[in-house]
């Protein structure tokens, strides 16, 4: 006997589901389409072609779980609205990233003579929202003989422009190795707005109050840095 499958064009209803209904398609004119069940271990299960479980909703509970995959977005600039119950903009998390970087230096504006080690331009970071999180290392084996204030190149994201009498970065830590900074400094930094360099300062340990440029004449050949940042995006 054969059985003869008829595509199923739509489903029309006017009858609202009910709690302990096994399983139902309702509808109301405030809910509109309405889909309910119960089972021992899930109330709604969506599965895929391959009958694995999609998505579903405990029996009894209200979260609704991914059981495979990932939320995808059809478009990109969306994101989930955190926190509230309307569509307020301040509340919408739309961009979350990570990645790699070079950083990089330049010496009062030029690059001439400055050669790294193996693996001497290492940079990750963590991008939530405006909010960018750096980590790198550089490892000079030159300096090469420029002078001036030494610069950081190659950050991931440009700042933003915010239009306070401020820059954009705060350092959270760092470590050096063959550097000569002025006795009780320590490395800061900072990114000016609209800006995807960094200027290396050193801040005294009673005040990082107008902290003084960090110069090619306090760096060796062999001088490392490791440093952490995180500054506002565009």
């Amino acid at each position: 006997m054969s059985v003869t499958k008829v595509p199923m064009r739509g489903v029309n209803t006017a009858v609202d589901t009910a709690a302990g209904d096994d399983a139902n398609i309702g509808y109301t004119s405030a809910e509109g389409l309405i889909l309910t069940g119960q089972g021992s271990t899930d109330d709604i299960t969506v599965k895929n072609d391959a009958d694995t479980t999609v998505l579903n909703v405990a029996t009894g509970a209200t979260d609704v779980e991914v059981s495979a995959g990932n939320l995808l977005f059809g478009t990109g600039s969306k994101g989930v609205y955190l926190g509230v119950t309307s569509a307020t903009a301040a509340n919408l998390l739309d961009d979350y990233e990570e990645g790699t970087f070079t950083a990089a230096y330049t010496f009062g504006g030029s690059t001439t003579g400055i050669t790294y080690g193996t693996n001497g331009q290492l940079g990750r970071y963590t991008k939530i929202g405006r909010i960018v999180i750096c980590d790198f290392y550089i490892g000079l084996t030159s300096k090469g003989s420029q002078s001036g204030s030494v610069v950081v190149t190659g950050l991931p994201f440009t700042s933003v422009a915010h239009g306070l009498n401020t820059q954009s970065v705060a350092s959270i830590g760092s470590y050096t190795g063959s550097w000569n900074l002025s006795a009780n400094t320590h490395f800061t930094a900072d990114v000016g707005q609209n800006s995807v360099v960094m200027a290396l300062r050193e801040g005294t340990y009673e005040s990082d109050a107008n902290p003084a440029a960090v110069t090619a004449a306090m760096a060796a050949n062999d001088s490392q840095l490791y440093m952490s940042v995180t500054y506002e995006a565009t």
